[in-house]
């Protein structure tokens, strides 16, 4: 690990900013958010609600609305403790913005999936340097998994989000560190519940 960290400094000196270099990382950003966008929510609420767990989210977030509960989620007006509450306070909030709908409740999986891609290249460049970086946000980006899991109203791009600020830590200046990554940590836990306290453990 400490070996790994050195090589993290090592290619952070290497690969820092000189001239147009500042100009050009901004234009791979644009970039990957421009692909993202296109990819994830390209006709993002085409399909009906699917497997078991969207339509579960979906139907408790709208139940959420029509009650005004925002504290206990309910699916079929029976209480619904199958996950913390964040991810349908996020799901309620999209229905607030763009109505009721498949689209909004995917709305935040997308979001936080373009989220995870930006994460990816900005620390990247810190492990691999900017042209390893891009490989890796666009491997992501274009994977199958990040397709399906990104375009559905499942916890899963809100827990691997949050705990990217983890991986950021150990070479983040020290208020960023200090504030930001146990933030985002610990904001797994809301969405996931057990698995989103212990995975930063491990």
């Amino acid at each position: 690990m400490l070996l790994f960290r050195s090589r993290m400094r090592e290619v952070k000196v290497a690969t820092a900013p000189v001239g147009g270099s500042g100009r050009r990382q901004r234009g791979v950003v644009v970039f990957l958010i421009l692909l993202s966008l296109i990819l994830l929510f390209h006709r993002l609420g085409s399909l009906s609600l699917f497997d078991a767990d969207e339509p579960a989210f979906a139907e408790a977030t709208r139940e959420m609305l029509l009650s005004g509960n925002w504290i206990t989620p309910h699916f079929n007006f029976e209480p619904r403790f199958d996950k913390p509450i964040l991810f349908y306070w996020l799901i309620g909030l999209a229905y607030i913005g763009f109505g009721v709908g498949e689209f909004a409740a995917r709305f935040w999986s997308a979001v936080f999936a373009i989220g995870l891609v930006l994460s990816i290249y900005l620390f990247g460049r810190q492990a691999l340097g900017s042209r390893g970086a891009l490989i890796a946000a666009l491997a992501f980006t274009t994977s199958i998994g990040t397709a399906i899991l990104a375009r559905v109203a499942v916890t899963d791009m809100t827990l691997a989000f949050s705990h990217t600020g983890l991986l950021q830590w150990p070479d983040s200046d020290y208020r960023q560190s200090r504030i930001g990554a146990p933030l985002k940590g610990g904001a797994g836990y809301f969405p996931l519940g057990q698995a989103g306290r212990i995975c930063p453990i491990l």
